[in-house]
């Protein structure tokens, strides 16, 4: 199993269109579509090919920064403030629970590559006005996924276990992006595999999640298809996957999603349609 591989560039890549546009039935309507084609067309095409050269770095952050203005600016916004050790805006990070509050889920968010847990802030406060308590965040590791992401997952679940007491918490764990892909081996029992610079090594056969899991919410990074092919059926229908249809970052689409948002990728963190769908799993 290995980290996803940049798109390689061909002619059909460079062919294709980035997302579908309205189509026009103004005379600015159609100005304005062109336009738009014109000016997400450069930009993918620059983005594909910073990638395929490995600089990959370069091209997230343009397809960031050009594709997704508003919601970089506001993720940036927000960055310097994630640093703190207690944050605990709209609720996050609870430092008690009633006993009415025991008997709700848990919910974990894991936050993506160059971020860290103050992108959630957004979704935190929807979640604190639909009255869903029990949210939690970690700051991980920056760079590919490796073993040392698995000792900050494991002090952050037992912290929540603490607050439980004696009863098992359940645990929604909600990922964007690199913290996408980590939910899956968090979820996992910590000797069925090993990460190294992102590369996941299966060491056992994977029979079922911690029992604490009870769900992930993964957006903007589907499962690998040699992922999916290692997990049985039980353990697949407690994934939900939601993909941006104008995500440049991780083009790759799930081959089973949820949900499909007219968005791209930072945006999957801010978009109230989003929202609204991780409201419904949440709440069942």
């Amino acid at each position: 199993m290995t980290v996803r591989e940049p798109t390689a560039i061909d002619s059909d890549t460079l062919a294709m269109p980035v997302w579908e546009l309205p189509e026009p039935t103004t005379m600015w309507e159609q100005v304005t579509h062109t336009v738009q084609s014109l000016y997400y067309g450069t930009v993918a095409r620059l983005v594909y090919f910073l990638r395929f050269y490995e600089w990959r770095q370069t091209a997230n952050a343009l397809a960031a920064i050009l594709a997704e203005t508003r919601s970089a600016l506001f993720m940036g916004y927000w960055l310097s403030s994630g640093k703190e050790k207690t944050f605990q805006h709209y609720g996050l990070n609870p430092t008690t629970l009633t006993e009415e509050q025991k008997g709700k889920p848990a919910i974990l968010l894991l936050h993506g590559k160059g971020s860290n847990q103050a992108v959630w802030v957004e979704l935190a406060k929807t979640l604190q006005e639909k009255g869903i308590p029990n949210v939690f965040t970690l700051n991980s590791h920056d760079g590919e996924l490796t073993d040392e992401d698995i000792p900050l997952f494991e002090a952050k679940l037992e912290e929540i276990r603490q607050l439980y007491g004696e009863k098992i918490p359940r645990v929604i764990v909600i990922g964007h992006s690199r913290g996408a892909e980590f939910s899956l081996y968090a979820g996992l029992p910590p000797d069925t595999f090993k990460l190294d610079e992102g590369y996941c090594t299966q060491l056992k056969q994977w029979e079922a999640f911690r029992p604490e899991i009870h769900m992930m919410i993964r957006l903007g990074s589907p499962l690998l298809s040699e992922e999916r092919d290692q997990l049985p059926e039980d353990m697949l229908s407690k994934i939900y996957e939601i993909d941006g249809l104008r995500d440049l970052i991780i083009p790759d689409r799930s081959s089973n999603p949820y949900y499909q948002a007219d968005c791209g990728h930072v945006e999957l963190l801010h978009n109230q349609e989003v929202h609204k769908k991780i409201v419904q799993l949440v709440l069942g």
